[in-house]
């Protein structure tokens, strides 16, 4: 099971909050990874924010990604899966 992190928001209040939901869904998941070894955290938001340009790049507008964000959270998700299936 694969659990992507919510992309970042331009909108600095927003991205707060977003920002701190991504640490709760994290912490959750470290949490239940102890009975689940099945499930994998996917950080999107720090990929994105590895960009400078990633608000303009990535986002449609402060809420929601470009054909460019989405290809990011498609790659990103894709080399996680192979990643994991590599290990096992």
């Amino acid at each position: 099971i694969y659990i992507m992190s919510v992309p970042p928001r331009s909108n600095d209040t927003m991205d707060a909050n977003t920002t701190a939901a991504n640490t709760q869904i994290y912490s959750d998941i470290v949490t239940r990874q102890a009975t689940k070894s099945n499930l994998y955290w996917v950080d999107v938001n720090t990929v994105w924010k590895t960009n400078p340009n990633w608000e303009s790049e990535y986002q449609a507008n402060e809420n929601h990604p470009n054909d460019a964000g989405h290809a990011v959270i498609g790659l990103t998700l894709a080399n996680s899966i192979k990643l994991h299936e590599e290990l096992n």
